[in-house]
């Protein structure tokens, strides 16, 4: 068991390096030189550690890629990587414009990334103000946008407009006051003026039509339901109001409106079984399953959490048509591994790092929470298990957007959980008929507003309870300091047997010995025994 868990975590530390690398460049911002640097030391001595072990072994089929040295040679590649790719992707208009921030407005034309999302004054004001991520393909500090140069690797920004808001995947041509934001991920563009240069290309309008007619089958729900369910099915949480949003956050519910692994295995193992059912082969099911995958990612818009259960799912579907046995671990580090490759910048996404931490607990501490709650039922220790461990390893990574612990968001998930994939299916058969049958779509959606409904009653239900919102050190600190605590609190789980067995062998005789010969009889065991018992907690905790 622990060969295959060693196994299984071979390419953890690997993805950890290429994390923390990621979130340096991001970051600290090397320039150029710095980073040609690093990646010729990275490649030099990970060349000379192959060198040395090829040496030792004589053969290459004899390398131990799995031991210390080959961690080492594969993290030192993956810094290279990084630092090359960074070298490439930091284009001299960048580094011009970071170190002398025009006073003059800046004119880019870039593509946007990311659904555009509302700041305030949605309703009210005659201006709706709307944010986005673009990829700025050519820039000009002309202010009539001439003598625009194309620049060599697309630079990420964060645009700030008021009007109407592009469409995803749309070029736009923007003009406004570039600003640096140390230690962000991107900088920002304050736009006064924003144009469509190109609309969306013809495949992603049809997610388009049927976000857009989701949002119309439920428009006749109650206020919660007409919220949730379209947030539940494509992530729009854009009918949501503060308050439902901070009911939710502090009920540990908002994971249900951000799209992510759970949404993909449910209606993957729908699909799989439907088609197991119609008795399709394992290549019709897997390539119907990587279509669906494709087919969510555009309806929902690539965001963190979204990219990276893709990403698993993908690796997943890879491994079955290969006959490989499929295990979660492996495929969360490759995807993380990848996707990081890719985006240096999700390294400081706290969205990306929940959902890469959530996916770690569930897979590794859920199964031993679930095994010390004996005593609850079946159904109710899955339950309970899940949302302990999520909460466990989320915790302190939500410090860092709000310093304050939620006691009761347990309980919530816990509450919640049976409604979860009722409303997902029923959310996702909405968006699949909404554009074609808009009269079936409303029924679906009115069904759909009974979990909808419920789950947001939990979430307002947990407002009146005493110690709803308990505030914690904040910061990096406060973050360290919550990690110990989790940390101390699973490893006093998982030592439940052990605790047991110690408390009852040799506390409670101490505190019944003021009781009399009861106390007496219990100490007088013999010491054959209590070993005995001792080793049978002892293989239990292994």
């Amino acid at each position: 068991m622990r060969r295959s868990l060693w196994h299984d975590m071979r390419l953890i530390p690997t993805a950890l390096v290429a994390w923390g690398a990621s979130a340096i460049l991001v970051t600290v911002r090397p320039g150029p030189r710095a980073l040609m640097v690093c990646a010729a030391a990275s490649l030099l001595c990970a060349a000379a550690l192959l060198s040395r072990v090829v040496g030792q072994r004589r053969r290459w089929a004899r390398v131990p890629c799995g031991g210390i040295k080959g961690h080492c040679v594969a993290a030192l590649l993956a810094v290279a990587v990084i630092a090359g790719l960074g070298v490439w992707r930091l284009d001299p208009w960048l580094v011009q414009l970071r170190a002398n921030p025009p006073a003059d407005p800046v004119t880019v034309i870039a593509r946007v990334v990311t659904e555009p999302r509302h700041v305030g004054g949605i309703r009210a004001g005659t201006k709706t103000s709307w944010w986005a991520r673009i990829d700025v393909a050519a820039a000009s500090t002309d202010q009539r946008g001439r003598s625009a140069s194309v620049l060599r690797a697309s630079v990420p920004l964060t645009v700030f407009g008021t009007g109407p808001t592009p469409a995803w995947l749309a070029w736009v041509e923007c003009t406004g006051t570039f600003s640096v934001n140390p230690g962000g991920a991107t900088d920002s563009l304050r736009a006064s003026t924003v144009r469509v240069v190109r609309g969306p290309p013809s495949w992603t309008r049809w997610s388009n039509i049927a976000r857009a007619a989701t949002r119309q089958a439920s428009a006749g729900l109650p206020d919660d339901a007409r919220a949730l369910v379209p947030g539940v099915a494509i992530g729009d949480t854009s009918e949501v109001s503060d308050q439902l949003s901070a009911d939710m956050k502090r009920a540990g519910l908002t994971h249900l409106t951000a799209v992510s692994g759970a949404h993909f295995a449910i209606l993957a193992s729908m699909l799989w079984s439907v088609l197991g059912f119609a008795r399709a082969g394992p290549r019709v099911r897997a390539l119907a399953v990587v279509v669906l995958i494709a087919g969510l990612v555009i309806l929902v818009r690539p965001e963190a959490s979204v990219v990276r259960a893709a990403g698993m799912a993908l690796v997943s579907v890879v491994g079955m048509l290969a006959r490989r046995r499929s295990t979660p671990t492996p495929a969360l580090a490759t995807t993380t591994l990848v996707l990081l490759l890719a985006d240096p910048t999700l390294a400081v996404s706290i969205g990306f790092a929940l959902s890469a931490l959530a996916t770690f607990g569930l897979v590794h501490a859920a199964p031993v929470i679930e095994e010390r709650c004996h005593l609850l039922p079946t159904r109710l220790r899955s339950e309970v298990a899940v949302a302990l461990a999520a909460y466990l390893v989320c915790a302190p990574v939500v410090i860092l957007i709000a310093p304050s612990l939620y006691p009761w968001a347990v309980l919530a998930n816990v509450a919640a959980a049976p409604l979860v994939v009722p409303l997902t299916l029923l959310s996702a058969a909405v968006v699949a008929l909404s554009p074609f049958v808009p009269q079936i779509a409303v029924g679906l959606a009115w069904l759909a507003q009974w979990p909808a409904l419920w789950i947001a009653w939990v979430a307002r239900a947990t407002r009146y309870l005493p110690w709803a919102e308990v505030r914690w050190l904040g910061g990096v600190a406060g973050m360290l300091l919550l990690a110990v605590v989790a940390v101390g609190c699973f490893l006093i789980v998982r030592q439940a047997p052990a605790v047991k067995w110690y408390t009852q062998a040799y506390v409670m005789p101490l505190l019944r010995w003021y009781g009399g010969e009861s106390g007496k009889r219990v100490c007088q065991q013999p010491r054959s025994e209590r070993s005995g018992r001792h080793a049978r907690s002892a293989r239990l905790n292994r």
